[in-house]
């Protein structure tokens, strides 16, 4: 389940339990003050100090729900975001907690890129891989009317709308299925080396762009060049990817004159 939490004190945590919930994830965007200039309410009073008072008082009960902290980063806060996680993480230490950041993207596609920042590559443990809501049976988001999406760039939009909490199942599923097995309108992704990681795109673009050969591939190979150096100590200038013989693109390192694959 993904929140704002605001709304989500220890009561209303523990119901979550009670109904089988294992996790939440709850979204900050940075510090307090960069926080409370995006996530306001509708007379502009922030948000920050309510969700994370929430949050200490469910996390210093040692309730067994784990907590995900996702610090959604963009151009404008990416060192705030990162300062943020490091003193939350030892706010909470020891605490059923985790934490991970997540890049912004815009809707027209030309999301601002930390793949190759230090930053991003050292506060963000999931490596570039990332599972969009879009491609579980179980993975829905519910608005504030009760409208139910598969996908969240999507909530809000009635071309994406699968239906409502008071809809039949059988109904919620045939809206649905378009979802549940991925699309591309691009021909090479068939055969391209990183459709493992990026699980044929983005599909809200792919289906708001139906004539768009959308494709992350540039900055995927940027992410991983850079991961791949930071985590085996040599440059990003000794690496290379290249296709091999089944058209399976891999990582390469140069040692001593002579490439090898890492």
């Amino acid at each position: 389940m993904v929140s704002n939490g605001y709304l989500l004190d220890v009561d209303k945590l523990v119901l979550l339990e009670e109904l089988g919930f294992s996790s939440i994830q709850v979204t900050i965007d940075g510090n307090e003050e960069v926080h409370d200039s995006r996530r306001v309410l509708r007379d502009g009073r922030g948000t920050y100090k309510r969700i994370t008072a929430n949050l200490d008082r469910y996390l210093i009960s040692h309730r067994p729900m784990r907590i995900h902290i996702n610090l959604v980063v963009d151009e404008s806060n990416a060192e705030s975001a990162v300062r943020e996680k490091m003193e939350l993480e030892e706010k909470w230490r020891g605490k059923n907690v985790s934490f991970y950041l997540s890049e912004i993207t815009s809707t027209k596609h030309d999301e601002y890129s930390l793949a190759s920042s230090d930053t991003y590559i050292n506060n963000n443990p999931a490596e570039g891989v990332s599972v969009c809501t879009s491609h579980g049976d179980h993975n829905f988001i519910i608005d504030f009317k009760g409208d139910i999406y598969k996908c969240i760039t999507g909530a809000g939009d009635p071309d994406f709308c699968i239906g409502n909490i008071k809809d039949d199942l059988q109904s919620i599923r045939v809206g649905q299925a378009k979802y549940i097995e991925p699309r591309s309108n691009n021909k090479n992704c068939s055969s391209c080396g990183f459709l493992p990681v990026c699980k044929l795109g983005c599909q809200y673009y792919t289906i708001k762009n139906p004539l768009a050969e959308i494709c992350n591939k540039d900055k995927l190979k940027e992410y991983y060049l850079h991961l791949v150096a930071r985590k085996n100590g040599i440059k990003v200038t000794e690496l290379e990817i290249v296709d091999d013989d089944e058209t399976r693109e891999i990582i390469v390192a140069k040692t001593i004159g002579e490439w090898q694959e890492i």
